[in-house]
């Protein structure tokens, strides 16, 4: 459990930092200097290329986190996975390019009120190809036990890259269409950073090892791989398909809305994200092991820290949502509550823990894929009904539900083939304590006439007694240890 929470520390500081950083970018750049429209573009190109990546990196991300300890000998150069993983991503590659051919018409003609989109729309295949090279080198990293690099490059220096041409964007050294493609080719960044990471560290030997792969190794990762995909591309759909049918059924400008709002609810689940990864090899160790107890004792603890973050970062945030719209403008008031339900949204998935991990990780990791067809169709048939009905909002809200009714099948689950289960009088006392801050600093505000000031103070003042309170109470001996280091770092700073 430790690798585990200092992957998830680190993975999550990094996330917090290009968080910061894409802060700055999204709301206060994007919104002060792109029109929603222009917004919206760039977010659509990047959702749909995503979905696309999703589907034709072919699983190959699941097949390395569940497979790769069968493989595991750097002796042996792995014993042939690097070769193995490559070429999954060239005939993913080829796959892609195939079926984009056929594809696009269809594409073209659900958003041909989107002139714009129409004009870029091929744009949709360099990021396509990078973010597949990106997916399979960062779970073959995270494989390797250092979940974190590809978050760091990804969420950290990729993002310090886009804000230097947000800047030569708004002293007019380039214009929308150059920024775009700009914007486009950056994303490879990453995928150079973790190939050269891989290669320093001989970790990317292309021998091909012959008859190592037996035929009962090889159904697995055939079948591992189906799996992962439509895990995957819910999870994925999740994310993004609401940007799509947004567009489809209003609007770019609408998509921009809700593109930004959909940041601030989102950086709640960050945490998860390193967590997520680190615990994904732990707990398949674990399994192939047989260390039943490990795994409950990881469902739990991850549990816990998921939330005292998650509930700490929704409360920050919505004491200073006021202010956040006033930033944003007039422009982004629908977006209000789109940032209250996805931050629902994004806490209802950090309190089941990692339960997706303990299912996939399991034998009955298949069923897995059965929830996440189900969870997809759930945001499709929401967004359909509700996007109508209520804009941007109504797909917030679609959100909410698609991920509670997941979260709830996936619980309902673990706690009947395996007896485990998250819960314990922790999680009432973070979630109350929560809403008690909430009320005490909603009825006794800190009100300054500068918006960002409001919210560095509100947000400092809240910091501190919410994580005094955490500590206090010692409702996790984990989180207490990174705050008791935290400290100390903090007083020898003061001190000296």
């Amino acid at each position: 459990m430790g690798v585990i929470v200092n992957q998830s520390i680190k993975g999550s500081v990094y996330s917090y930092i290009g968080a910061a950083i894409g802060f700055v970018n999204t709301a206060l750049l994007f919104p002060q200097f792109f029109s929603p429209s222009q917004i919206g573009l760039v977010f659509l190109l990047i959702s749909i290329g995503y979905i696309f990546a999703q589907f034709f990196g072919l699983g190959f991300s699941g097949v390395t986190i569940r497979l790769f300890p069968y493989f595991q000998d750097k002796n042996k150069g792995h014993n042939g996975f690097p070769f193995i993983m490559m070429g999954t991503a060239f005939v993913g590659m080829l796959m892609f390019l195939l079926v984009y051919y056929f594809i696009r018409p269809i594409i073209i003609e659900q958003n041909s009120h989107s002139q714009k989109f129409i004009e870029v729309v091929d744009l949709i295949v360099p990021i396509v190809i990078i973010e597949i090279w990106f997916k399979m080198l960062n779970s073959y990293t995270s494989a390797l036990l250092n979940a974190v690099i590809g978050t760091f490059y990804k969420e950290f220096i990729l993002r310090i890259a886009i804000s230097v041409i947000i800047v030569l964007f708004i002293f007019k050294q380039v214009d929308f269409q150059l920024f775009l493609y700009l914007y486009v080719s950056l994303q490879i960044i990453p995928v150079l950073a973790l190939l050269v990471n891989l290669i320093r560290n001989g970790e990317l030997s292309l021998k091909r090892i012959k008859g190592f792969v037996s035929p009962d190794l090889r159904k697995s990762m055939v079948y591992t791989g189906v799996v992962s995909m439509v895990v995957g591309l819910s999870a994925t759909g999740y994310t993004y398909i609401d940007k799509y049918m947004i567009n489809a059924m209003l609007d770019l400008s609408s998509t921009g809305v809700y593109t930004i709002a959909f940041f601030f609810g989102s950086i709640i689940a960050l945490p998860s994200r390193a967590l997520a990864k680190i615990a994904s090899i732990i707990i398949a160790k674990a399994w192939k092991e047989n260390r039943i107890s490990e795994i409950s004792v990881i469902y739990s603890k991850s549990s816990v820290t998921q939330i005292i973050i998650g509930m700490f970062v929704f409360i920050g945030i919505m004491l200073n949502i006021d202010d956040i719209i006033s930033i944003l403008g007039n422009d982004y008031i629908e977006g209000k509550m789109v940032i209250v339900y996805i931050g629902l949204a994004s806490l209802c998935g950090l309190i089941f823990g990692v339960s997706s991990q303990v299912i996939s990780s399991s034998a009955y990791y298949r069923v897995l894929s059965y929830f996440m067809f189900i969870f997809l169709i759930c945001v499709v048939i929401t967004n359909y009904y509700l996007i109508p009905l209520y804009g941007v909002t109504g797909a917030a809200i679609s959100s909410l539900i698609s991920v509670l009714f997941y979260s709830l099948m996936k619980y309902v689950f673990v706690l009947y083939k395996f007896k485990m289960q998250p819960f314990s009088i922790k999680h009432i006392i973070v979630i109350v304590m929560g809403a008690l801050l909430y009320f005490l600093f909603y009825f006794v505000p800190i009100i300054l006439e500068n918006h960002y000031l409001n919210i560095i103070v509100k947000s400092l003042v809240y910091s501190m007694v919410f994580t005094g309170f955490i500590y206090k109470l010692n409702i996790s001996p984990d989180v207490n240890e990174k705050l008791v280091f935290v400290f100390k770092v903090l007083k020898n700073k003061v001190l000296r």
